[in-house]
C-alpha cells in the first residue's frame, strides 16, 4: 500500500471511532481555531479549551474538543465518484478507483496494488503450453497485458504433456490422436490403405476407401469387387445369364447365346423396331416381337384390328380401311336414346348423338324407350301406349269448375285437368249451382241439386264475437249465407277474446289457453321454450309463394337488437312461419324499396338460424335458404341495414321438396 493509502486508512479509522485525527489533518467540515465558522457559545463568545467547556461541536486550539463526534465531509477531487476516504488511491486521476476496469496502461486503474492485473479488459489471452509445442491447452487460460513465459497465443492442444499432439500435426501411426481430431490413428499418412467390404464375400470396393493402422471391420485388403452389394459377384463368381458381369471380368453374359429384344413402352405385348437390346435374357420392359408402329399407344400395333378412330392401328399404313358407316341419332335430353328426325353417319360415335333412335319425345330425358309407364297421360316408355298398365277410372267434365261435374265421362287413371270423380252437378254452366251448396234459398232455382227449389238454407253457422275467424259452438244460426259476425269455424273456447282460437300461438305465463288444445302452460309442449322476449307481428301459418306478405316497416319499431350480419338499429317485422313440408326453403325480399336486411330465428330458442344482408344478382335486397322439416316454425325477421333503413317490404317464401339446402 502506497504512503497515502495508509493516510487515508488512518483516518478512516478515526472517523468510525468518532476521534481526531491523529495525522492532524481535518477532514471537510470539522472546525480549527482560525476556521471563520468556528463554534460559538450560546452568549456570543469563541469557545476556548477549558475543563468546563463540553458543547460537543467546539474545537480548541491544541487539536479540537475531545466531546465532538461530528462526521467530515468526504473528499473526490477527481469527480469519478469514489471519495478518498472510499478507497480512491489517486483522487487526481478520474481514471483510478475501486471497482474501475484494468486496462494495458501501467497504471493501477481499480485501486488493488496490482498494475494492469488482473484481466485487464484490452489484455490477450495466453494459453498453457506444457509440451512447448506452440500449441496451449484450453483448460488453463490467462488474460494478460504481457508475453507469458510458458503460454501460447494459441489454444486447441489436445495433449498439452505431448509435443506430438496439436491441431497442426500430422496424423501417424502411434497410438496417439497426433491431429487432436478426436480419431487416433484414423487416416495416419503413414497407415495402410483398406477397402469395404458390404456384402462380404472378401472383395473390397475400389470406391470406398479408409486409411489407418489397423484395418477396420468390414474392410479388406484388396479392391477387386465389382459390384459390392452381391455376394455372389466377385472375381470368384460364376458367370451366368442375368445381365450381370458376374465374374467380375468386363464381360457380361459371355458364353450365353443372345437375343434382340425390343422396347414395350405402352405394354401392348409389341416393341418398337427402332429400340432393340441384345441380351440372354428378357431386359426388363421388352419383348420379343417387334411389329410395334407406335409404341406409346396401346391400341396400335402389328397384330391389331381396324377402329374407327382415324389411327392406323394394325399398322398396315392405311388408317380406318374396311371400315363400315354406321348411323347415329341426335340426343338432345342426353337419356341415352336419340330421336330418329336428326340422324349422321359415320365410323365412330359423334358428341351429342348415340346409337339408338327410339326416343318419341328428345326433349324430356324423362320420356324413353325401357321405363316404367306412369300414370300420366303421357307415353312415357315410347310404345303408343299411354298410361298401360294402371287401373282406370271414370271422370267429368267440370265446365264451371265448381268440383262437380256432368256429361260424358273420360276413362283415365288419374284426374285429368278440367275433370272430376263426381258427376251430380244438375248445371255445370254455373259455378253456383251444385250439390254442395249450403242453402238453396229464395231466386227460383234447385241451387243445392237437391231437386227442390228454394226449400230454404240448410246450414249453420257461429257466432264470432270477437272477431277471429273462429266462431263459438254453442251460439248457431241456420241461413242461407253467413251474416257479419258469423262464421263457418264452430272452435273457439274464448269468444270474446280474439287472441284466443285454435291457430293462436300459447302465451306462456298466463292461464289462459291461447291456442285452444286444452292443455294448460304446465302441460302445453309450446311453453318448453325459454322466454326469450319475441312476439310475431303476423303469423303467416304455412302460407308459401310470391308476396306472402308486404307492408312497411316505417310503423314498426326496432326488436331485434343483435347486428351478427349487419346492423340492429333499424325497423323491423316480425312473421312467424311454419313449413307445410320438409325441404329447402328460399326466403327473400326481392320487390322491397329500401335496402333490407332478412333474418330468421328459432322460434323456440330465439336464437339466430341465418341472416343476409345484400344478396348476388338482387342488389340490396337479401337472400337467405334454410332447411327445415315439416311442422319445424321460425321467426322471419325484415330488418334494415342500418338504422335509417325502412320503408315498403315484400317478403317471398320458395321451397324445393327435393331434399334439404345445399
Amino acid at each position: 500500500m502506497s504512503p497515502r493509502a495508509i493516510v487515508l486508512s488512518t483516518a478512516l479509522a478515526c472517523f468510525g471511532s468518532a476521534c481526531i485525527d491523529d495525522a492532524d489533518t481535518k477532514a471537510p467540515g470539522s472546525n480549527s481555531a482560525s476556521s471563520p465558522s468556528d463554534d460559538t457559545s450560546t452568549t456570543g463568545t469563541d469557545d476556548t479549551a477549558g475543563a468546563g467547556d463540553t458543547a460537543q461541536g467546539d474545537d480548541t486550539a491544541a487539536g479540537g474538543d475531545t466531546g465532538d463526534t461530528a462526521r467530515p465531509e468526504e473528499t473526490d477531487a477527481d469527480g469519478d465518484g469514489v471519495s478518498r476516504e472510499a478507497g480512491d488511491c489517486d483522487d487526481d486521476d478520474a481514471t483510478r478507483f475501486p471497482g474501475n476496469a484494468e486496462t494495458c496502461d501501467g497504471v493501477d486503474n481499480d485501486c488493488d496494488g496490482a498494475v494492469d492485473s488482473p484481466n485487464p479488459v484490452d489484455g490477450f489471452t495466453w494459453y498453457r503450453d506444457a509440451d512447448g509445442d506452440s500449441w496451449g491447452t484450453d483448460a488453463d487460460a490467462v488474460v494478460s497485458c504481457d508475453v507469458l513465459d510458458g503460454y501460447s497465443r494459441v489454444g486447441g492442444d489436445c495433449l498439452d504433456s505431448d509435443e506430438r499432439a496439436n491441431p497442426g500435426a500430422v496424423e501417424v501411426c502411434d497410438e496417439i490422436d497426433n491431429d487432436c481430431n478426436g480419431t487416433t490413428d484414423i487416416g495416419a499418412v503413414d497407415g495402410s490403405t483398406y477397402y469395404r467390404d458390404s456384402d462380404g464375400d472378401g472383395y473390397g470396393d475400389a470406391d470406398t476407401i479408409s486409411v489407418g493402422c489397423a484395418m477396420p471391420v468390414g474392410y479388406v485388403a484388396n479392391a477387386a469387387d465389382c459390384d459390392d452389394t452381391s455376394v455372389a459377384v466377385n472375381p470368384a463368381g460364376v458367370e451366368v445369364c442375368n445381365g450381370a458381369d458376374d465374374d467380375c471380368d468386363g464381360a457380361v453374359d459371355e458364353t450365353y447365346d443372345s437375343t434382340a429384344w425390343y422396347r414395350d413402352a405402352d405394354g401392348d405385348g409389341r416393341g418398337d423396331p427402332l429400340d432393340a437390346r441384345v441380351s440372354c435374357f428378357p431386359p426388363s420392359g421388352y419383348v420379343v416381337a417387334s411389329n410395334d408402329c407406335d409404341d406409346g399407344d396401346p391400341s396400335v400395333h402389328g397384330d391389331m384390328l381396324e377402329l374407327c378412330d382415324e389411327k392406323d392401328n394394325d399398322c398396315d399404313g392405311i388408317t380406318d380401311e374396311d371400315l363400315s358407316d354406321l348411323l347415329f341419332y341426335r340426343d338432345l335430353d342426353g337419356d341415352g336414346y336419340g330421336t330418329p328426325l336428326d340422324v349422321v353417319t359415320d365410323c365412330a360415335p359423334v358428341s351429342g348423338y348415340v346409337s339408338e333412335g327410339t326416343d318419341c319425345d328428345d326433349y324430356d330425358d324423362d320420356i324413353r324407350p325401357g321405363r316404367a309407364e306412369e300414370c300420366n297421360g303421357i307415353d312415357d316408355n315410347c310404345d303408343d301406349a299411354v298410361d298401360e298398365g294402371w287401373p282406370t277410372y271414370l271422370f267429368w267434365p267440370d265446365t264451371d269448375g265448381d268440383g262437380y261435374g256432368a256429361g260424358d265421362p273420360m276413362a283415365a287413371c288419374e284426374q285429368p285437368p278440367g275433370h272430376v270423380d263426381d258427376n251430380t252437378d244438375c248445371d255445370d254452366s254455373s259455378d253456383v249451382v251444385h250439390p254442395g251448396m249450403y242453402a238453396d234459398c229464395e231466386g227460383g232455382g234447385d241451387e243445392d241439386c237437391d231437386g227442390e227449389v228454394d226449400e230454404g238454407p240448410d246450414f249453420t253457422f257461429y257466432r264470432d264475437e270477437d272477431g277471429d275467424g273462429f266462431g263459438d259452438a254453442d251460439t248457431t244460426l241456420v241461413a242461407c249465407s253467413p251474416p257479419v259476425g258469423w262464421v263457418w269455424d264452430d272452435t273457439d273456447c274464448d269468444d270474446t277474446a280474439d287472441d284466443v282460437h285454435p291457430e293462436y300461438r300459447e302465451f306462456c305465463g298466463d292461464v289462459v289457453d291461447n291456442d285452444c288444445d286444452g292443455l294448460g302452460d304446465d302441460e302445453d309442449p309450446d311453453c318448453d321454450c325459454p322466454d326469450h322476449g319475441y312476439v310475431e307481428d303476423e303469423d303467416l301459418g304455412t302460407r308459401t309463394g310470391a308476396s306472402v306478405a308486404t307492408g312497411s316497416t316505417l310503423s314498426d319499431d326496432d326488436t331485434y337488437t343483435y347486428g351478427e350480419c349487419g346492423s340492429s338499429g333499424a325497423r323491423d317485422r316480425f312473421f312467424l312461419f311454419e313449413a307445410p313440408e320438409t325441404g329447402c326453403y328460399t326466403i327473400t325480399t326481392e320487390g322491397s324499396t329500401y335496402d333490407t336486411l332478412l333474418r330468421v330465428l328459432d322460434a323456440c330458442e330465439g336464437t339466430s338460424i341465418a341472416c343476409n344482408d345484400d344478396y348476388g344478382g338482387l342488389g340490396l335486397r337479401s337472400r337467405v335458404d334454410v332447411s327445415m322439416d315439416e311442422g319445424d316454425t321460425v321467426f322471419i325477421v325484415v330488418d334494415g341495414w342500418s338504422s335509417g333503413s325502412a320503408g315498403p317490404y315484400v317478403l317471398n317464401i320458395d321451397h324445393d321438396t327435393g331434399g334439404l339446402c345445399p
